[in-house]
């Protein structure tokens, strides 16, 4: 009996770590290589999942190497391995707005910074592979007030696991404003380096309908005034302070 404990605590943490990314990716590679396809796919298919429900973090790399060498392998069925299905306004930040919405949940909007060009994927396409996607560093911030709480997911480069924050103030200023800061109008701002061009762009979805503005911090406009009074200047700050906490915790939690 003793023996069988002792065999058991031995094969027990092995069996446990088996399972992880990294192992399951040296697997399938293995497998591959020895042209066992479907074997291969099948534990590419488990990495995957281990990601996707935020079981393990992995860097753009990896994400997009996995999503590859399974796609690689798919044949007709490719496109659900494309990493562009959880980037800013891929397949699955629709379904996320689609359960929020059956939910009837009133105060959704999303909060994205961008720089020159504006916010968005660029994409590399190499014709020797059936896709693949060189992503942007933008993100867009999914942000929802449900239940007494607020929550925050980021889409973009990788996968981001959404996260409860605890911020009773801002809690109190959506509830009581959200149905403000998608029909308030916006003045043309000047800001006062265009060689530092940054903007923060909001996507408020309210009332059946998508309502997309766009806001300058203060400092950052010659007329430092300008907007600043708005719902939407008193949200902005608010929205950058909570954003930072969100990203500090992505790396601990």
């Amino acid at each position: 009996m003793k023996k069988l404990l002792l065999i058991f605590c031995i094969i027990l943490p092995f069996y446990t770590n088996a399972q992880d990314f990294k192992t399951l990716i040296h697997q399938a590679d293995s497998l591959n290589k020895r042209s066992k396809h479907k074997k291969a796919l099948a534990l590419y298919d488990k990495a995957i999942e281990r990601i996707i429900t935020y079981q393990e973090i992995i860097d753009n790399n990896q994400w997009f190497d996995v999503c590859r060498k399974a796609g690689d392998l798919a044949g007709n069925d490719y496109a659900k391995y494309s990493p562009d299905r959880y980037f800013v306004d891929g397949e699955k930040f629709k379904e996320k707005l689609a359960d929020l919405k059956t939910q009837h949940v009133n105060c959704v909007f999303t909060y994205t910074p961008y720089a020159d060009g504006g916010p968005g994927i660029s994409y590399v396409v190499d014709p020797t592979r059936k896709f693949q996607f060189f992503p942007s560093n933008n993100k867009r911030l999914l942000v929802w007030a449900s239940n007494d709480a607020i929550y925050m997911q980021a889409f973009g480069d990788n996968i981001y696991k959404p996260l409860k924050m605890d911020n009773q103030q801002l809690l109190d200023f959506l509830k009581e404003n959200h149905n403000k800061f998608a029909l308030e109008e916006i003045d043309r701002q000047r800001p006062k380096m265009m060689d530092a061009f940054i903007a923060f762009a909001f996507n408020f979805y309210w009332g059946g309908s998508t309502y997309s503005k766009s806001i300058h911090e203060p400092k950052n406009l010659v007329d430092p005034k300008q907007n600043a009074n708005t719902y939407l200047g008193k949200l902005l700050p608010q929205i950058q302070a909570e954003a930072a906490k969100y990203y500090d915790r992505l790396k601990t939690e």
